[in-house]
Parts: structure tokens; C-alpha cells; sequence
């Protein structure tokens, strides 16, 4: 069986669509490959009992740097993986570091913010390692777009959309009336918006410009 080892700072118990999407993957990846982890404080309680972890503290942020990177060559040393897949651009120098050390493949997910982040030290340290990569997964066409506006190779890029797991469709009809109940909520037609309120997300653009339309 072959053995990945995942770098993140990304994974429950912090919560957000990045910690729940790499959930996901570990929780893939382990069904079919022996899995390592390098992750945040408490993750290894979230995800299954046979993946190997090590936990490191991600504030301050530059002793995660350290420390992951630490343990990501203790692991790569010790278990000799043949992938080293990096859970956001954050991680892509650790990785490409360590996948270098063992021979393995390097991997790295990219998330809009990994690659716009508006930091001139990130964009002239940290961007350069994501061309290095053999493979680079994005999670739309538009952080695809980003990707290649920093001169990624188009052929390395692929697409993995983030999922959901659908609820039980059979009990909608109850579970709207009590919603709308629980919150007065009448008839009245809804917008539900999932995200970060934040200026980056454009809510605000939405609420102000679009909505009164």
C-alpha cells in the first residue's frame, strides 16, 4: 500500500470550509492509502484512529512553520511516503522541502486565498514553490485562473470542486416548516448565504447593489 503524507494547518476541531474540505480528503485518502498527518493541535480526535499524526500548535504562526516542518521530516524519514500532499499553499515549502528529502511526488491544494494573498514576503517567498509542484489541485476555475496569472503550468492544474454530503431529503418538507417556525420566519421568500463575512467575499456588494434589484 502506498503512503501520502498530508501537511495542514487546516483541520477540525478548527472549523471552516477548508478544515471540513481537507476532512474530506484525509478521510478519502485513508480508505485507500496508508496515511500520514501533519496537523493542527487536536485534529487527530477528528479524524480515523490508523492515520499516524503529529500535532502542532498553528499560532504563532511561525512556530507551525517549524514544528510541522519538523515532524514532516521526522514522518518522510521514518515511513519513506511516496506522495507529500500540502492542504494549502501555506504548506507548499515544508512539502516541497521534505518530498525532495524522499524522492516523492509533491502535491499541493490551492485555495483563492493561497494565491492572492496581498503580502509581498508571502508572493515572493511562498509563490515560487507552487510551479515547483507535480501536481497542483484548485478548487474552481477562477483559483485555477489565479494560478496560471502567477505562471503555473496550465498542464499541472487540476480541478477538484468541494462537495457536500446531502441531508436526508425524505424529512425536507418538516425540517423547512420548523426552521421558519423556529426563527418567525412566515412565507416570505429566503437568500441563505454560507461564508466568511468578510470584504473579500463581496457580501457586501451583493447586499448594497444587487439585492434592492
Amino acid at each position: 500500500m502506498k503512503t501520502i503524507l498530508l501537511i495542514t494547518r487546516n483541520l477540525p476541531p478548527f472549523i471552516g470550509g477548508m478544515e471540513r474540505l481537507i476532512w474530506h480528503i484525509v478521510d478519502s485518502i485513508h480508505r485507500h492509502f496508508r496515511l500520514l498527518v501533519v496537523g493542527p493541535k487536536g485534529c487527530s480526535s477528528h479524524i480515523p484512529a490508523d492515520v499516524v499524526v503529529r500535532e502542532v500548535l498553528i499560532s504563532p504562526l511561525w512556530k507551525f512553520l517549524i514544528f510541522s516542518s519538523l515532524h514532516a521530516h521526522w514522518l518522510a524519514r521514518l515511513h519513506k511516503p511516496q506522495v507529500v500532499f500540502c492542504g494549502s499553499g501555506l504548506t507548499a515549502p515544508i512539502g516541497y522541502f521534505v518530498a525532495r528529502q524522499v524522492d516523492a511526488k509533491k502535491m499541493v491544494y490551492l485555495h483563492g486565498l493561497d494565491v492572492e494573498a496581498d503580502n509581498f514576503f508571502y508572493q515572493r517567498l511562498w509563490t515560487p514553490f507552487f510551479k515547483k509542484m507535480d501536481k497542483i489541485i484548485v478548487n474552481s476555475n477562477f483559483t485555477r485562473n489565479l494560478a496560471l496569472a502567477r505562471g503555473v503550468p496550465e498542464k499541472k492544474i487540476v480541478i477538484l470542486h468541494p462537495g457536500v454530503s446531502l441531508p436526508d431529503l425524505d424529512k425536507k418538507d418538516s425540517a423547512r416548516i420548523s426552521f421558519r417556525e423556529r426563527y418567525g420566519l412566515g412565507d416570505d421568500p429566503l437568500m441563505l448565504y454560507v461564508g466568511r463575512i468578510t470584504p473579500r467575499k463581496g457580501l457586501y456588494i451583493f447586499v448594497e447593489k444587487i439585492l434592492p434589484e
